[in-house]
């Protein structure tokens, strides 16, 4: 009898360790069987409950998980804290996804309770309420989990819902947002005045046009940027930080002022308060490009000399990420770790300042997609017509956009709190260009920063002294995938062997544009 229970106990033990293997390979099907026999032996093993689960999940499964987890907590055994919150998580995921938003719902509140500090799950439900069509309700939940409202307004654009969460932020006296502190700076005090709905109505909209430039799509998964190769080999070899720069550095002289001139503001009301700065990293979806090796990444000022560093989409957050740092209306410092957060991409737009017009909208060239696929041109012509849908659909939104904005203002009369508009503005006006820069095809991170308030933010010293700032962003060399080097740049086979001595799987080109 000893022996055999011995046997029994082996044979357990090689079965759970079979489960476990298959199930950290995914294997799931193979684990969940593995797992249903041991169940059966050793019923009410909390660990093989959630595991179980798990695996009806990844196979998707998810009516199969409601009544397994329904089964588990019919049994009436005591089961952990931990694992009852997980039990309700999954559940309330299953209904999700099985569109019966109300018992999502309903579970998702039992794991809340279970787990208060888990914020994240008021995502979930404010998702439910939305399917619900209880904007109310949505608002809340959102709020309570902090939502970022960019990346709702490019999940659902429901503007009835982004009202009532900026009408919460301008009652939450505690924790103001730079929408909050605009109103209140502004001296509007009811949001219940015409007043307060008109300038809401224009914040709203610079928010539906900014989410529709977050660079997102999937042929546009890599971008580059150009600079001098002794500041790349300090990127690179030292593992330098990648500088996010104050806008003074900048080509374009009236940086940030194009806007005011589409929406028929006078440029010299530019109010912005002078402790407010936008920091950007500035890159273009065309990697090996001769206008911008002729404008940047100059050694001893002479064209043609720099680099182009192609980096992957893991360099920037796939996701939208609030551009404006908190710290600008707090009064406390901000945490030294959060600039090692990944920021979101967004492209630019060219405006024509004369005629008041939308030109384009950055973008990959056509030229691109052939020399990616230049062994199947037939390929690069589909995806060529399948992008160039995708980016005229994103012109006419914010071409519409753009002309609803400048009516919005237009409509506020002659009483216009133009530094009003100026803060509401900041978002947007640092990612307008004049289209005399069109050919840069330019994407940007981007974070407001109040000057006075980050103790990271550095003086830059230039040829007249300290003329500009930066603050340190990620690392780059994880991220970096091909580097081009300019006509006329020199000591590539050098730099090459150094990429090689230091065991980086980046790839060294030289560029295929020839300058005399």
């Amino acid at each position: 009898m000893e022996e055999e229970l011995e046997n029994t106990e082996l044979d357990l033990d090689v079965l759970r360790t079979n489960a476990d293997v298959a199930f950290e390979m995914g294997f799931y099907q193979e684990a969940l069987d593995c797992y249903l026999k041991l169940d059966r032996t050793i019923p009410n093993d909390q660990s093989l409950i959630f595991n179980i689960i798990v695996c009806l999940f990844r196979l998707g499964e998810s009516m199969k998980v409601i009544r397994y987890c329904d089964h588990v907590l019919s049994l009436g055994k005591e089961i952990h804290k931990d694992k009852l919150s997980d039990i309700y998580f999954y559940k309330g995921i299953c209904y999700e996804m099985e569109r019966d938003y109300n018992k999502a719902i309903n579970d998702f509140l039992l794991y809340v309770r279970l787990s208060p500090k888990s914020k994240f799950v008021f995502s979930f439900i404010g998702d439910c309420y939305m399917q619900l069509n209880d904007p109310h309700n949505a608002a809340k939940s959102f709020l309570e989990f902090d939502e970022n409202i960019l990346e709702l307004m490019k999940r659902y654009k429901n503007r009835e819902v982004i009202s009532l969460m900026l009408d919460a932020e301008i009652e939450d006296k505690d924790n103001p947002t730079l929408f909050s502190k605009v109103i209140s700076d502004g001296g509007i005090e009811d949001i219940n005045s015409d007043e307060y709905k008109a300038y809401k109505d224009i914040y709203i909209k610079v928010l539906e046009i900014i989410s529709s430039l977050h660079v997102n799509n999937e042929n546009e998964k890599s971008v580059a940027h150009y600079t001098r190769i002794s500041t790349a080999e300090q990127l690179i070899f030292n593992n330098s930080s990648f500088r996010l720069n104050t806008i003074l550095t900048a080509n374009d002289p009236k940086e940030g002022l194009d806007l005011f001139g589409f929406l028929n503001l006078n440029e010299t009301d530019n109010d912005v308060s002078s402790d407010f700065q936008a920091f950007i990293g500035s890159f273009t979806f065309n990697h090996d490009s001769l206008n911008q090796f002729r404008l940047y990444g100059k050694e001893d000022d002479k064209e043609a000399t720099g680099i182009s560093l192609v980096l992957n989409e893991k360099f920037f957050n796939r996701s939208i990420v609030n551009c404006v740092n908190p710290s600008c209306i707090l009064d406390d410092k901000r945490n030294d770790d959060e600039m090692n957060d990944k920021k979101s991409l967004f492209r630019c737009i060219y405006v024509d300042p004369v005629s008041k017009q939308l030109i384009s909208i950055g973008q990959r060239e056509k030229w691109t997609f052939y020399r990616e696929n230049r062994e199947n041109i037939e390929k690069a012509d589909l995806i060529i017509e399948s992008y160039r849908e995708y980016i005229d659909e994103r012109f006419n939104y914010v071409k519409n956009g753009l002309n609803e904005l400048k009516l919005l203002i237009d409509n506020l009369g002659e009483n216009k709190k133009v530094n009003m508009l100026s803060e509401l503005l900041l978002m947007l006006r640092y990612l307008t260009k004049n289209m005399a820069f069109k050919e840069e095809q330019e994407c940007r991170v981007m974070t407001i920063e109040n000057i006075t308030k980050n103790p990271n933010i550095f003086p830059k010293k230039g040829d007249g002294g300290f003329s500009q700032m930066y603050i340190n962003y990620l690392t780059v060399s994880d991220w970096i995938e091909k580097i081009y080097f300019a006509p006329k740049a020199k000591g590539r086979e050098m730099f090459n062997t150094q990429i090689n001595r230091f065991g980086l799987d980046i790839e060294c080109h030289e560029s295929t544009h020839k300058i005399s």
